[in-house]
């Protein structure tokens, strides 16, 4: 038995040199630490209590995740197989292992020799993600382990699947943002069990965004076939359904070629060549069809069928919207009093084990909830007012967030606060404002359509001041009679992306504006199979027929939902919407195919919602995309934060107050 523990702090670049890979140890004797972070961390009441889960030596280590924060790992050894091993485990590239737990078959451990030593050697042997995961597979025994993959950049957690070592998680909430995993809890943090569903790694490649999450789940064999106890990674998880379920297979074959149809007669009746004016300053696309695009599965789908639909020399507007955002919190007294004055937020329940919400995919969904909040706080925070601000997520996630190495950042921002205090500027942190979700899954999803292709990814960036003012003065009046947050949020962001005036990927030193008179949108595929969270609450309170009774009803609805709002703000720009997935002959051959076909709620988030316009995808090269978890528009966009957060999309919105 061992204690462990894992936190992870974001400094500024002076405090950064300070912590670089420092390592000390003790036998029982704080006296004996070096360092100031890691002695100031070894003396607290937790460092004490996992001491009394291995009395026998313990060891701190810090170590860089990335250019701006750091990671500090406490293990405290019980010591009992082998020699003495202190931990964590290191080696001279910077791999660390913490490991509490006991390998009793499955990988051969001599009389003689140490288990964690045993493990870390055959971990930093590992030549990739699979071959990790299928070492962790074999171990036999009870384990929780948090390993530091250095040259990967990869923080790799979790507990074995029946749960028998203790690893808690502290998300970060408003007051706190921390994010810790440990053996034990601190006093005064919330803490919850991490469930033990699969492996977790949090991906930190990309310094300047948020380190992505992803889980691996455990198998329980719902596929034939199914032998090996985890899913090496969710596009497999796609290969094997296809390879498995020969109905699947044929249903999606068939579901493209109905797809492409109602695709190919959005794209080819429309005029081509007609005169535009162009504005001054502004250079046209020369497209005649653009889409609305996310980068999500649905959109994507729609891009990769319009390929194959248009005439290969003509090219496609990608129209791709994102949000100003602006730090959470200033600097000074009134911020600091104002952020105290938040309610404490828990990002995970205290008891995961009588909550819908211990659903793995569920529970991903809410750590990268927890990421994202501390990416608004990290990028607009005073050290004066924030002593220890821990690193978030991007996708992302995951997680949920896909991030892409092509990416391309306009300009690196010195965050200079603004404060009676001394000022300490935030060197070295790349803040874009636009750097929203749907901005980064859509450059990877660009990435995965037809390279022949010219592709026209227009970034559509969007100033707090601009959607007021055109809110007020315009779009409230065509979103009118409805009058909702969310018709709010999603009105204002179709407006804007359909106006269709922003900067090419890559080429923002000149403005252009697409002139394509049709625009294909998304909208409707998921009512048809299941992509909305609430799908999942009804799939898991009333079963089959309770949720494909709910998908008639979304429907039979639809059309007094949004198609109307949606048609008011396209129009407005003198453009046409179209709905592949409201081709009557797609709905018809849709409603045809078994619910439980559609959709596999029973798998996690990301896989098993769409699970059949995933397969597609899938098969379409869309590998990515296809396990892409659904992220609305408002909320990818970010346009959902820019005004009072604690509103329900369900609220009516003062803003649309029209009359």
């Amino acid at each position: 038995m061992c204690g462990i523990r894992f936190s992870c702090l974001i400094y500024n670049e002076r405090q950064t040199e300070k912590h670089e890979n420092e390592q000390i140890q003790d036998s029982r004797s704080p006296s004996s630490h070096s360092g100031d972070s890691a002695k100031k961390l070894a003396d607290t009441k937790v460092a004490s209590e996992l001491r009394n889960r291995g009395p026998d030596f313990c060891t701190t280590y810090s170590f860089n995740l990335t250019n701006s924060c750091i990671g500090t790992m406490i293990g405290c050894v019980l010591h009992l197989r082998g020699n003495l091993t202190p931990q964590p485990v290191t080696d001279e590239t910077n791999n660390a292992l913490l490991w509490n737990g006991e390998i009793f078959d499955g990988i051969q451990v001599e009389e003689d020799e140490n288990d964690t030593q045993v493990l870390f050697n055959a971990l930093t042997k590992c030549s990739g993600d699979d071959t990790i995961l299928k070492l962790l597979e074999s171990v036999h025994g009870p384990w929780a382990f948090i390993y530091w993959q250095a040259d990967a950049k990869k923080l790799w957690f979790g507990r074995d699947m029946f749960g028998r070592r203790s690893l808690l998680w502290h998300l970060p909430s408003l007051e706190d943002n921390q994010f810790i995993l440990s053996s034990v809890a601190t006093e005064n943090q919330d803490f919850a069990e991490i469930p033990s569903v699969g492996i977790f790694v949090l991906d930190f490649t990309q310094p300047e965004v948020c380190p992505s999450l992803t889980l691996y789940p455990w198998c329980n064999c719902r596929w034939p076939g199914t032998s090996t106890k985890l899913i090496d990674t969710p596009c497999k998880l796609l290969h094997h359904i296809l390879a498995t379920d020969s109905e699947l297979n044929m249903l999606s074959d068939a579901l493209i070629d109905v797809l492409q149809t109602a695709v190919k007669k959005r794209v080819t009746t429309l005029p081509r060549n007609y005169h535009v004016t162009t504005p001054p300053n502004v250079q046209t696309s020369d497209a005649n069809i653009a889409i609305l695009f996310s980068g999500g599965l649905d959109s994507t789908l729609l891009a990769a069928l319009a390929d194959r639909c248009t005439p290969p020399d003509e090219s496609i507007d990608l129209l791709n919207v994102a949000f100003e955002q602006r730090p959470t919190f200033g600097t000074g007294k009134n911020k600091l009093k104002e952020k105290k004055q938040v309610k404490k937020k828990t990002r995970f329940p205290k008891d995961h084990s009588s909550s819908s919400e211990a659903r793995p995919e569920i529970g991903l969904e809410r750590i990268e909830n927890g990421f994202d909040h501390l990416k608004d706080i990290s990028q607009g925070s005073n050290k004066s007012d924030f002593e220890d601000i821990s690193l978030g997520k991007s996708p992302d996630e995951s997680s949920d967030v896909l991030n892409s190495s092509d990416i391309q950042k306009s300009h690196d921002t010195t965050i200079t606060p603004s404060s009676h205090h001394d000022n300490v500027p935030y060197k070295n942190i790349s803040f874009d404002p636009y750097d929203v979700p749907d901005r980064v899954t859509g450059i990877t999803a660009l990435g995965e359509l037809n390279p022949n292709r010219k592709w026209n990814f227009i970034e559509i960036n969007v100033t707090q001041e601009e959607v007021q003012k055109m809110r007020q003065s315009h779009i409230r009046s065509l979103i009118y009679p409805l009058q909702t947050v969310l018709d709010d949020s999603i009105g204002c962001a179709v407006w804007f992306a359909s106006q269709g005036v922003g900067v090419l990927t890559n080429n923002r030193s000149h403005k252009i504006e697409s002139k394509a008179k049709v625009i294909l949108c998304g909208m409707a595929a998921d009512e048809q199979f299941a992509g909305y969270s609430r799908h999942r609450v009804t799939f898991n309170t009333k079963g089959w027929q309770g949720l494909l009774n709910e998908i008639k009803e979304e429907m039979w609805r639809i059309s007094s939902r949004n198609l109307g709002r949606d048609d008011r703000i396209i129009s407005d720009h003198g453009k046409e919407s179209r709905f592949p997935f409201l081709d009557e002959t797609f709905t018809q051959f849709v409603s045809t195919i078994p619910i439980y076909k559609r959709a596999d709620l029973r798998l996690p988030r990301g896989i098993g919602e769409k699970l059949l316009l995933r397969l597609c995808a899938y098969k379409l090269g869309l590998f990515k995309t296809a396990v892409q978890p659904k992220r609305a528009i408002q909320f990818g966009s970010k346009i959902a934060k820019m005004d009072n957060r604690k509103e329900k999309g369900s609220d009516t919105c003062d803003r649309l107050n029209y009359k």
